[in-house]
């Protein structure tokens, strides 16, 4: 009877638990690839360009997009002046560019078109999907 009880109790936790976890994914794709990006810690630089460049509307719109996300650290690890560039919709533009796809690209497609490493892949949104990188796209 005990074994019994033990085994019940695990499977009411495991039901638990995955009950959790899809609410938590039904959560997460009912944002954009906007939201995504602009509720991430890591991403206030590629926020603050995506504003800058106007492709912010664009990437809340019906898609699908596929979003390359460089971190803050890959921006501040490049050689470009990171003020001129959140304050110049044309040069922010010329970087968004790079990292954004019309339609949904996998994470190794992507990473062999532009010999990149994706270090977390397929963030799923309602309108599309962001893989997150370390790099920035075209910037040497």
């Amino acid at each position: 009877m005990r074994s019994f009880r033990k085994a019940l109790s695990f499977l009411y936790l495991l039901a638990f638990l995955i009950l959790i976890v899809g609410v938590q994914e039904i959560t997460a794709q009912e944002g954009t690839v906007m939201d995504v990006i602009e509720n991430s810690n890591e991403h206030t630089i590629l926020t603050n360009l995506l504003h800058t460049s106007e492709y912010s509307r664009v990437l809340s719109e019906d898609g699908p997009y596929t979003v390359i996300a460089p971190t803050d650290k890959a921006f501040r690890s490049m050689d470009m002046n990171l003020e001129e560039l959140k304050n110049n919709q044309e040069k922010a533009q010329d970087v968004v560019v790079e990292h954004l796809f019309e339609g949904e690209v996998a994470a190794q497609d992507a990473e062999v078109a532009l010999n990149l490493t994706i270090s977390q892949e397929s963030i799923t949104a309602s309108n599309g999907i962001v893989h997150i990188t370390s790099e920035v796209i075209g910037r040497d």
